[in-house]
């Protein structure tokens, strides 16, 4: 399931995984509406969201669009996309 929010970017950590060094990144929103912050990690192949978070700042309003998928009898929130509101 596909779904679209306004949030408030809140910053990008950058973090390895011990057991291949492959990189991801834990990104933090904060969604308005709810009240509540919101946590996604993303991994570093996906250049073009990386990219799009480098050009951040905090605070700044963005349209994300992510998307919901079964994983292990639960669900796994994920990135498509992050574009700055213009």
């Amino acid at each position: 399931m596909n779904f679209g929010k306004k949030l408030h970017y809140l910053g990008v950590q950058q973090n390895i995984i011990s057991t291949d060094n492959s990189v991801y990144y834990a990104v933090s929103f904060f969604d308005p509406m709810g009240n509540v912050p919101v946590s996604v990690n993303v991994m570093g192949t996906n250049t073009e969201i990386v990219s799009a978070l480098s050009g951040l700042q905090m605070g700044d309003l963005v349209d994300v669009q992510f998307v919901l998928r079964p994983k292990d009898k639960l669900y796994r929130l994920g990135l498509v996309s992050v574009n700055k509101t213009k």
